[in-house]
């Protein structure tokens, strides 16, 4: 689903990872949209309840606050790319209050190729290559994909996402935010709950949580200023929180990037490991 009212114009983050375990990513929800196309083997994605999988040269894309996981039980490899839904503005414009009809779609070979060419084996992607390689996905999305009301309250979640993503470094009670978008408590919790299947401590969290992550890992900042600059009051908070929502604490997630950045990477023909930015 896309959301309007949110700054979401930073930057494009591109990275391919490579696992040769059991893979989970659990259920977490965040602003922009995210692109993964799998370069080998296999990952399961469940969006909102419903479970599909992607193969080698396979598209998922995912629209902002869509509750996602992702899991693999074998070794894969795949890129993903999220980027701010503004980038695309025809297609945001056209896809406003919807989603698609599924998250899974074949990719082309031009796609495969655009992708490997300007994001893989290129070593400076520049703001024009990422275009082709979006444009050349889009035109495989809408061929396979149907564009469907998504359930979600566009108006009230915009205004909601948008506080949000906005306020969350301060302390936001439910009724403090129902107070200051002008709804009642209740309705506002229904409305959450029926949109994205959490309540609001645990929307409110997932945001927190994705924020604290990305300073993970692009920060050497400490856990403490990392809690702090994430909305946590103090560090057990931070880590109680952080732990339930991604299964490992702050400090295991940051062992982990850190390991999988140093490990070898030679898997199928894609021996590359990348993390990149471009800035927009």
């Amino acid at each position: 689903m896309l959301v309007q009212g949110v700054d979401l114009s930073v930057r494009i983050n591109i990275r391919c990872d490579i696992h040769r375990q059991k893979y989970i990513c659990r259920k977490h929800i965040h602003h922009f949209a995210e692109l993964v196309l799998v370069l080998d083997g296999k990952l399961d994605v469940t969006v909102n309840g419903k479970k599909e999988s992607a193969t080698k040269n396979q598209f998922i894309l995912l629209f902002p606050f869509q509750k996602h996981e992702y899991t693999s039980d074998d070794v894969s490899y795949f890129l993903i790319c999220t980027f701010p839904i503004s980038y695309l503005p025809d297609f945001a414009a056209k896809a406003y209050g919807k989603c698609g009809s599924k998250a899974v779609f074949d990719a082309s070979d031009l796609a495969v190729k655009l992708f490997e060419r300007k994001v893989i084996d290129e070593e400076n992607t520049t703001v024009y290559g990422i275009n082709a390689c979006l444009q050349a996905m889009l035109d495989d999305f809408t061929e396979q994909v149907e564009l469907i009301e998504s359930d979600m309250n566009t108006s009230t979640m915009d205004k909601l996402t948008c506080y949000l993503y906005t306020n969350y470094k301060e302390a936001l009670s439910l009724n403090h935010v129902a107070h200051a978008l002008g709804y009642s408590p209740n309705y506002l919790s229904h409305c959450i709950f029926k949109t994205f299947g959490m309540n609001y401590r645990s929307l409110l969290g997932s945001i927190r949580a994705d924020h604290a992550s990305d300073m993970l890992k692009k920060t050497n900042m400490s856990m403490m200023e990392i809690a702090l600059e994430s909305g946590y009051p103090n560090i057990r908070s931070f880590q109680r929180h952080f732990k339930a929502l991604t299964g490992v604490s702050p400090s295991e997630y940051k062992s982990k990037i850190k390991k999988s950045s140093s490990a070898p990477t030679q898997v199928s023909a894609y021996p590359k490991r990348i993390q990149k930015d471009i800035f927009i």
